[in-house]
C-alpha cells in the first residue's frame, strides 16, 4: 500500500501543470482548432477581437464549441489566437482524428505556438493525433475531458463451489477507484494535460449551458504571459457553476492521470486551477 502511494505521489509531482505551459510560453497567440462550417479552411487565421471571430467563422451554429472557446478567452483577458478550421465534422471518431493529423501540418507555418487547444474534444483518439504533433513540434496541448462522467457497473461475479457472490470481500482488499469512472480521462503524453471539469456559460450573447473549459484557460495563460504571475488563484470569468464538484480526495486520486482540476475556491472568488 506504501508502495502504491509513493508511485501515486511521485507521478502528481511529475505530470504537466497550467503552470509548467505558461512558464515555457514564448509567445500570446496560441491555436484553435476544430471543426467549422464557416471560414477559411486548411491554414491559421489569427483572430484579434471576437467579432472578427464571428465575423469569419459564425456563431456556434457553424463552429460548436469554437465560438464559445473564443468567447471565454476574450472574456479572460486574451489577446489574440489562431484558428485552424478543418471544415466540416465528420460523423465518425476515427475519421475526425484523422483530418487532425493531416490538417495539424498546416501549423507548421507558424514559428512559435505556446499551445493547441481543440474545444470539446475529448475522444482518445483525437487526443493522440494532438499529442503527437505537439511532441514533433514541441509544444504543448491542453485538453477537454468529457461533458459526462459514466460511472461504472459493479459487476457481480457468479458464486463458485464454497464461495457465494456478492460475500464481503477479503479483508485488506482495497477497491480500485481508478475503475469508479468508465471515461475519466487520462493522459500519458508529458506535452498535454486536461482541464477538467466542463463549465456553466452564463452569457447573454450565446446563451446559458455548459461547454468545455480550455477556451476559458486559454485566456488566463495569455493574460499572465510575461507578468511573472501564476494561475492557481485565477477568476475565471464568464462562468459560475461546475459541471462536477471534486473532493480533495478524488483530486488527489485522479490527478496523476494528466488532468488538472477546476475548483470552487474557499479563501477566493470564482473559480480556480487545482495545481
Amino acid at each position: 500500500m506504501m508502495e502504491a502511494e509513493e508511485a501515486m505521489k511521485e507521478e502528481r509531482e511529475k505530470r504537466l501543470r497550467p503552470a509548467d505551459i505558461l512558464e515555457a510560453m514564448k509567445s500570446d497567440a496560441p491555436v484553435f482548432v476544430g471543426f467549422s462550417e464557416r471560414g477559411p479552411v486548411g491554414e491559421p487565421v489569427e483572430i484579434k477581437r471576437w467579432g472578427q471571430y464571428i465575423v469569419k467563422f459564425g456563431t456556434m451554429r457553424k463552429s460548436g464549441f469554437l465560438a464559445t472557446s473564443s468567447r471565454g478567452f476574450f472574456i479572460n483577458g486574451g489577446g489574440r489566437f489562431y484558428v485552424l478550421n478543418l471544415g466540416e465534422r465528420p460523423v465518425e471518431v476515427e475519421e475526425a482524428a484523422a483530418r487532425y493529423s493531416e490538417g495539424l501540418a498546416a501549423l507548421d507555418a507558424l514559428e512559435d505556438i505556446p499551445f493547441i487547444i481543440a474545444p470539446g474534444e475529448h475522444e482518445p483518439e483525437v487526443h493522440g493525433a494532438i499529442l503527437e504533433y505537439c511532441e514533433r513540434r514541441g509544444t504543448y496541448a491542453i485538453l477537454d475531458g468529457p461533458e459526462e462522467l459514466i460511472e461504472r457497473q459493479p459487476q457481480q461475479e457468479e458464486g463458485t463451489e464454497g464461495e457465494a457472490a456478492g460475500q464481503p470481500a477479503e479483508e485488506g482488499a482495497v477497491e480500485e477507484e481508478e475503475e469508479r469512472y468508465e471515461n475519466m480521462p487520462k493522459v500519458s503524453s508529458e506535452r498535454g494535460l486536461v482541464v477538467f471539469p466542463w463549465i456553466y456559460l452564463k452569457d447573454r450573447v450565446l446563451g446559458n449551458f455548459y461547454i468545455p473549459p480550455t477556451g476559458h484557460v486559454a485566456g488566463i495563460l495569455c493574460r499572465l504571459y510575461g507578468s511573472g504571475e501564476r494561475p492557481e488563484y485565477s477568476t475565471i470569468e464568464g462562468t459560475v457553476l461546475l459541471r462536477y464538484k471534486f473532493s480533495p480526495e478524488d483530486i488527489g486520486l485522479y490527478s496523476p492521470r494528466g488532468i488538472s482540476f477546476l475548483r470552487y475556491p474557499t479563501k477566493h472568488p470564482g473559480l480556480m486551477l487545482y495545481e
